[in-house]
């Protein structure tokens, strides 16, 4: 589908498939954090997102870029999207996720109010995360969630972060 956010600054990175037959999309509009959630039939889903139009976006960092480049759903029905923010002016790029309620809204018990942001390489080199992936431990009644992508230190290495859920 074209023109979801009406925009013309955005991409879809990562996709999940729901067991209802819904699909949910996550990526950037205007270099924010975005999903939207598609009926069976491929229509918004008036069901998910702050407005209840199918639709969420969040600047992650208000004074610079952010995008989702990944996306996993947890059985609980929430969806972790991991990405990468400029957390500032002037800064390099940090690995970054948010969690969202299976309806689309911010789950402020994540993390700092929804949002986690984490430096992998030293100074002000850039990282970006491109795949998440759940977790389960046999040993703890837990999951947690792999964040993985490159740290740009001396060159593109590749950075890994563990998240408690």
């Amino acid at each position: 589908m074209v023109g979801l956010f009406g925009a013309s600054i955005g991409s879809a990175y990562a996709l999940a498939a729901l067991p209802s037959g819904e699909a949910v999309l996550a990526g950037h509009i205007g270099h924010n954090f975005a999903a939207v959630q598609l009926t069976a039939a491929g229509l918004l889903d008036n069901r998910f997102g702050p407005a209840h139009d199918g639709r969420f976006t969040m600047a992650v960092s208000p004074a610079n870029w952010d995008e989702a480049t990944a996306l996993v759903r947890q059985p609980d029905g929430k969806l972790i999207l991991g990405g990468w923010v400029f957390p500032g002016p002037g800064t390099a790029g940090d690995f970054a996720t948010l969690r969202l309620s299976a309806d689309g809204t911010v789950d402020a018990g994540f993390g700092n109010a929804g949002v986690t942001i984490k430096p992998m390489a030293t100074g002000t080199k850039s990282d970006q995360a491109h795949a998440l992936a759940l977790q389960s431990d046999d040993r703890i009644p837990t999951v947690r969630a792999i964040l993985a992508g490159e740290a740009n230190g001396s060159n593109h290495d590749v950075a890994l972060t563990r998240l408690w859920l």
